[in-house]
């Protein structure tokens, strides 16, 4: 018998290639191996699994965003942030394809999104990771006293996500950036701001 994992693992795939619209759980069966009808062994429905993908999709990320926090006062910031802009333009590449079969159901979006928020995943988690890394920063000196950490996580992870969704919509060379450029410049621009000034590291 096809295990649950390669099920939703051929619907994300499915939902990757095909979008909401094309996402037929005939199709899925077949990238799966597996008869349609035994996906139902799995999923009481289509909008059931869907919703398990997106939600199996979302679950990657906030675990690295939360392990940034253990590494506060090593390495620098600038490389430690950098780092999480890559993995965090690539998850978004991934995501937001999934998420438009979300979006099509505006009401179960929205439960669907409380489930995973109540699951400690989704965009607060992340938010609230980045947000604790910089203020631990902050604690040893390395960031400014005086920084809007939480505004400085909405910066970077809205900027990853405008970077993913720009590259969804347009070909790669309509865009300002590259991906590994982009996630460069986003951490650089950010970091010379939060960086403590010479006279605050003299105090």
């Amino acid at each position: 018998m096809v295990e649950a994992a390669a099920i939703l693992s051929a619907a994300q795939q499915v939902l990757r290639e095909r979008g909401a619209v094309g996402c037929t759980t005939r199709e899925i069966a077949q990238v799966a191996g597996c008869s349609e009808g035994s996906i139902y062994n799995h999923f009481a429905s289509k909008d059931a699994l869907i919703a398990a993908a997106v939600g199996d999709r979302f679950c990657a990320f906030p675990a690295h965003a939360n392990a940034l926090a253990e590494r506060a006062g090593r390495g620098d910031v600038e490389t430690n942030l950098t780092e999480l802009a890559h993995s965090a333009i690539a998850f978004f590449h991934g995501l937001l394809p999934l998420l438009g079969a979300m979006v099509t159901d505006p009401a179960g979006m929205r439960a669907r999104a409380r489930a995973l928020d109540a699951q400690g995943h989704g965009p607060r988690w992340v938010l609230s990771a980045v947000g604790d890394y910089l203020r631990r920063e902050q604690a040893l000196g390395r960031v400014r006293p005086d920084a809007a950490v939480e505004g400085a996580a909405q910066c970077l992870v809205g900027g990853c996500l405008q970077q993913a969704l720009l590259g969804l919509v347009f070909d790669p060379d309509l865009l300002p950036l590259d991906d590994d450029t982009a996630a460069t410049d986003l951490v650089r621009g950010l970091v010379h701001g939060l960086r403590p000034s010479q006279t605050s590291n003299q105090e």
